[in-house]
């Protein structure tokens, strides 16, 4: 019984940090990337592979370059998500999170994350949304400490 109940707290504190890592990517970087204004404040530059400076929307830098990214029933890559950014460029939009149910899949470093909620655009049209990603926490031997999160599968559907 003791052992269960180990167990059980084991359990449970592993699916409150993942519920925590989730939240923390999804607020403070995914919808606030969207959120953060309008132009070129969506848009960061940063060294590329090649060590040449790049200027690329926010949310890029979130996914890996193989990202299984599905908007509204399009299929994008991680480079298309630049189109999507420069189309919705000048709305303003504002993210409210409802619900955010996070479940571990295929070992530790995988979270199935689940979230709905509303989105305002021009601080006019209302949208309901349902949106499902799977994240990556990619750990680095050396530096266990800091660990990247990746968004590897995106779909986000206005309903």
């Amino acid at each position: 019984m003791e052992i269960s109940a180990k167990t059980d707290a084991v359990v449970r504190k592993d699916i409150e940090q993942r519920t925590l890592n989730a939240k923390q990517l999804l607020e403070k970087h995914y919808y606030a990337a969207w959120d953060c204004g309008t132009g070129d404040s969506r848009l960061e530059s940063r060294a590329g592979p090649t060590g040449a400076v790049e200027t690329h929307s926010k949310l890029y830098y979130l996914y890996p370059q193989d990202a299984c990214i599905v908007w509204n029933g399009n299929t994008l890559t991680k480079d298309s998500v630049d189109s999507l950014i420069k189309h919705i460029l000048e709305m303003k939009t504002k993210h409210t999170i409802r619900t955010l149910d996070v479940q571990s899949i295929m070992d530790s470093n995988h979270s199935l994350v689940t979230v709905t909620g509303t989105c305002t655009y021009n601080d006019e049209a209302k949208r309901n949304f349902s949106h499902m990603l799977i994240l990556w926490k990619e750990v680095h031997p050396e530096q266990p400490e800091r660990a990247m999160h990746w968004v590897i599968h995106d779909n986000f559907r206005w309903i």
